[in-house]
């Protein structure tokens, strides 16, 4: 009651201000003939008071308490009820605030964040696909490796340079671009522990300074101003950063998936000769030897393969790569004297397990015996006269001899089995990779002449 006079008391002093005004106050009537203005009499003070007196004698005469039936309650019932009121002690939660009402707040606030929670894990990517697409960066690395030693091929080639020793063209930046492996494409959102966060965010900023190492060769290739020293580095950089990414992305693999890095290195290897056999066209190989004009078919030829890398980043990555496997033996894979090798009936089981789409069964099956290989792709050739006539078969065999010989492997004095040599076979493998994609895939733009500029 004092709450509800203590308000009648405010809307007294409201009152009071308004009266001040002295204007007139006109208001528009409107009658069924139209709408003519009456005047009113000026509100003041005095009457403010009046009225506020009255409603306050009202409000005492409902402080008279009274029962179900009307009648009084005496007053002695009354002092009770009033030293209850007074002489219990007040709790602000009950006094001031609905406590249930307070209740509904926290409960409403505990759902929320336990729905935001819910919301943001069912955003985030399950760890089963991130181990997919990390499992897959062995293989898309080597592609990356192959396009850019291709790169580098095509922009070092004699015919590429004049008289004066200056590049004619330059490669398209279309081929530096893809090589692009932007972090939000490899990396996904997903729940993981402290320190596997960190080793993510890690590979997020390799991945980045890739992307950029990429972008800035590109345009220090086609300015004239840069020296063929910086362009080495540059090299230099995008050839040592796909084996060396493949080996930081097999730590957060190893991490994620709590197993051993070698598993991850081993299954990439696996993974990158199931691309090289699928992909591999004898009609492409064929197409190297009849031009002669270009290096391609001599880059077996360690002095021709080591121009391409200057400064040895393709041996410097690899090695890193592989002293992960040092004292590891996983799926045949073994340390022989100080080589990694693998059996040759081991790999070919491994190779079938595989079960990739890339590569079929009789493919991998003809590889191991690469005249049968040779054999089964003539039958699809569309210039197979062209290949018969021109004694193709034998010239792609002499051609690939060192290539050849390292999957035909060697006797292990050990174990007394055929063994291969890991490493070398990598290396025979992106050797001829390089001369077929360096022939069909890089393209080159020439600037325009002066003539052709005006």
């Amino acid at each position: 009651m004092k709450k509800v006079k203590m308000f009648f008391v405010c809307l007294f002093a409201c009152l009071s201000v308004f009266a001040q005004k002295s204007e007139t106050v006109v208001s528009d009537v409107t009658t069924s003939q139209g709408t003519s203005p009456e005047y009113i009499e000026p509100f003041d003070s005095i009457q403010a008071a009046k009225i506020i007196r009255q409603l306050i004698h009202l409000l005492n005469e409902l402080d008279e308490c009274t029962d179900a039936e009307g009648r009084k309650i005496k007053d002695s019932e009354k002092q009770i009820l009033h030293d209850v009121r007074t002489n219990t002690k007040s709790n602000w939660v009950w006094d001031d605030f609905n406590l249930y009402g307070i209740l509904a707040i926290l409960l409403s606030m505990a759902a929320y964040n336990f729905q935001k929670k819910t919301a943001d894990h069912t955003k985030n990517a399950p760890v089963k696909v991130q181990l997919g697409i990390l499992a897959d960066l062995p293989r898309h690395f080597y592609r990356n490796l192959v396009c850019t030693f291709g790169i580098i091929n095509r922009y070092k080639n004699n015919d590429n340079f004049s008289h004066q020793g200056k590049p004619i063209g330059y490669p398209s930046e279309s081929n530096f671009m893809k090589l692009m492996t932007r972090p939000e494409d490899v990396l996904l959102k997903i729940d993981v522990q402290e320190n596997t966060y960190k080793k993510m965010h890690e590979s997020n900023l390799l991945f980045r300074n890739y992307c950029i190492e990429i972008k800035v060769a590109s345009e220090h290739i086609t300015r004239s101003d840069i020296s063929q020293s910086s362009l080495a580095d540059d090299f230099d950089n995008l050839i040592y950063k796909p084996l060396f990414l493949t080996h930081e992305s097999g730590k957060l693999y190893a991490l994620l998936s709590d197993t051993n890095i070698n598993e991850f290195i081993f299954n990439g290897l696996l993974s990158i000769f199931c691309e090289h056999i699928g992909k591999l066209k004898i009609r492409d190989v064929f197409a190297l030897i009849k031009n002669k004009e270009t290096n391609e078919p001599k880059l077996f030829e360690d002095d021709v393969f080591n121009n391409l890398d200057a400064k040895g980043a393709f041996e410097r990555s690899l090695n890193r790569l592989l002293e992960e496997t040092d004292r590891c033996f996983y799926k045949g894979f073994h340390i022989y004297g100080r080589t990694l090798v693998i059996d040759k009936e081991t790999l070919w089981t491994n190779l079938i397990s595989m079960r990739s789409a890339i590569v079929t069964n009789d493919a991998i099956n003809a590889w191991f015996n690469f005249p049968a290989f040779i054999d089964i792709q003539m039958k699809d050739m569309k210039d197979n006269d062209d290949f018969i006539n021109n004694n193709g078969k034998d010239r792609v065999l002499s051609m690939l001899k060192p290539y050849i010989d390292v999957i035909n492997g060697y006797k292990s004095q050990i174990h007394n089995k055929v063994v291969i040599d890991v490493k070398r076979l990598l290396i025979m493998i992106i050797r001829l990779d390089i001369a077929i994609e360096s022939q069909k895939a890089i393209g080159m733009v020439k600037p325009a002449s002066a003539d052709e500029r005006l």
